[in-house]
């Protein structure tokens, strides 16, 4: 029997990789996987924004990040079992078609925490540095406003 034939084979989109061809994140399991003999993963051949059933019909297995997936995107697909999606939220996935072809859908818990949570407190920073002119009566943002907030970041160092 055909080894490759045997093993778990997974797909990863190809939004995990920088125009250069090398991981955009800096670790995201893939040690994991490569310490598996039963596993075999590969990136798909091709970036999309919504997959094609060419795309996962040959894989047990898919981890995305920002692709959609759309009914057509099972059309043809008998293999696949499961999709991951690195990250939160699910609304560029059809549940329904999902479930309708025998496909699992999840989240990776804990993918993106730490840049969810950087990107929130910057927010949070940033918002807190316009607030103090925010409250003041009929707020409109001029060139004084702006010389006002540069001074009072000035005066909190």
């Amino acid at each position: 029997m055909n080894q490759t034939f045997c093993k778990f084979r997974v797909g990863l989109t190809r939004d995990f990789l920088n125009e250069r061809d090398e991981l955009e994140f800096k670790d995201i399991g893939l040690s994991l996987l490569d310490t598996s003999p039963r596993i075999l993963y590969e990136f798909l051949a091709e970036r999309a924004t919504v997959i094609r059933p060419k795309q996962v019909r040959d894989y047990d297995g898919v981890i995305t990040f920002w692709p959609s997936y759309k009914r057509e995107s099972f059309a043809v697909v008998e293999r696949l079992l499961a999709i991951a999606l690195f990250g939160v939220g699910y609304d560029h996935v059809d549940v329904e078609a999902c479930t309708d072809s025998s496909v699992a859908l999840f989240n990776a818990a804990g993918a993106v925490d730490r840049p969810v949570a950087e990107a929130i407190l910057t927010l949070i920073l940033s918002l807190s540095h316009l607030g103090h002119t925010a409250r003041r009566p009929s707020h409109t943002l001029t060139k004084q406003t702006l010389e006002d907030l540069f001074v009072h970041r000035q005066e909190r160092r």
